[in-house]
C-alpha cells in the first residue's frame, strides 16, 4: 500500500513520487521504552487532580518513567491530565505524582512520572531493586514480583 505526496521541487503539476505508508505507524513505537518495565499486581488507585476524583483498578507494570494501569471502570479523561498514583507493594505504601500518557483502551493507560523529589526516586528506584531481584537469581521472565503479598494479588 502507497500513498501519493506531490514533490514539492517537480515543476510538472501531476508529478507525484510514491510514498510507503504500510507499517508507519506500527513504528512509531518501536525503541521509545527509556526503562525495562517490571511487572506488577497490586490495587491502585488514581487521583485526578484536577477534578477531585478517584479511579480505582491494578498496576501492572512500572519502571522509572512510569506505569501502566488497568483500571475497574473506563477511565474518564484524556491524555496529559495531572494525576498521583497510590498503591501499595509489599505492605509499603507509595504515591507518585504523574501525567496520562497513552490511553491504550478504555481501560488501560499509560501513566508517565513527572516531579518527583529526589525521596520519591529513590523509593522508586528501592522498589524497582526489589521487584527485579527474585528475576535475576530466579533466571528472568516468569519469576514473582519481590514483596508480593497475597492482598496485593487479589485485593486492596
Amino acid at each position: 500500500m502507497s500513498a501519493s505526496i506531490k514533490n514539492k521541487g517537480s515543476s510538472d503539476t501531476g508529478s507525484f513520487a510514491a510514498v510507503p505508508t504500510q507499517n508507519i505507524t506500527s513504528n512509531l513505537h518501536v525503541g521509545r521504552r527509556r526503562e525495562p518495565r517490571q511487572d506488577v499486581d497490586s490495587c491502585v488507585v488514581i487521583r485526578l487532580v484536577s477534578l477531585a476524583a478517584d479511579v480505582s483498578g491494578r498496576i501492572i507494570d512500572i519502571s522509572h518513567g512510569g506505569c501502566r494501569i488497568r483500571t475497574d471502570r473506563p477511565f474518564p479523561v484524556g491524555v496529559f491530565r495531572r494525576i498521583e498514583v497510590d498503591f501499595c507493594v509489599g505492605g509499603l505504601p507509595f504515591r507518585f505524582p504523574g501525567v496520562t500518557q497513552a490511553i491504550y483502551d478504555p481501560y488501560n493507560i499509560g501513566i508517565r512520572f513527572i516531579d518527583l523529589s529526589e525521596r520519591k526516586r529513590e523509593q522508586l528506584e528501592q522498589l524497582l531493586d526489589e521487584i527485579s531481584e527474585p528475576e535475576r537469581s530466579q533466571g528472568g521472565e516468569g519469576a514473582p514480583a519481590a514483596g508480593l503479598e497475597e492482598n496485593d494479588r487479589r485485593g486492596c
